[in-house]
């Protein structure tokens, strides 16, 4: 009697942990996907989740929570203007959002980038010491590149660098967005 109890335990073990192996491949694939449309820089998507409103992706941002009342989001721009808001905190939109930008603008953000020697600055500026602040994350890929730099800025990054993060910040703040259609989430 034991030995079939044992049986029966080992089996629905097996079950369960390729039931979650299953489930995190599925996600992984799921993330994959999304990564590669979202950073696709020579063709236009058609990605049914972003109803092909995206090109190559120009500038992301994402603000990180803090121990008080910080906007929490993500925002990509794309080449194209197409703007892509996920408002999580503190932020008007909460949610998935769209909106657009001028070609201008566009063009702007790379020229700011450039100013700045962006793609040369360090990729983080953080004190770990320092746990009560928000982090500001952009993630850049300039005109003409395949190549994108991500840098993390929490504590005492380059004037030059807030004054770019905050453009973005407002930048997308200024968007007139409308919400994601149910399921595109």
């Amino acid at each position: 009697m034991k030995t079939i109890i044992s049986i029966i335990i080992a089996s629905s073990l097996l079950v369960s942990c390729k039931s979650k192996k299953d489930a995190k491949a599925k996600e992984e694939t799921k993330t994959e996907n999304t990564t590669v449309a979202n950073t696709n820089n020579n063709e236009n998507t058609t990605n049914s989740s972003d109803q092909g409103r995206r090109a190559g992706l120009v500038v992301s941002i994402e603000k990180t929570p803090c121990f008080g009342k910080c906007k929490v989001y993500k925002a990509e721009i794309f080449s194209n203007g197409a703007v892509t808001f996920y408002g999580e905190q503190n932020v008007k939109n909460i949610g998935k959002f769209y909106g657009t930008i001028s070609y201008d603008q566009v063009k702007e953000i790379w020229k700011k980038a450039d100013e700045i020697n962006y793609m040369k600055l360090k990729s983080e500026y953080d004190d770990k010491m320092v746990t009560d602040l928000p982090t500001t994350i952009t993630t850049l890929r300039p005109e003409n590149e395949n190549k994108a730099k991500t840098i993390r800025v929490r504590y005492r990054a380059p004037e030059e660098l807030y004054d770019f993060q905050q453009y973005i910040h407002q930048l997308v703040m200024d968007v007139q967005y409308t919400k994601a259609p149910e399921g595109d989430e």
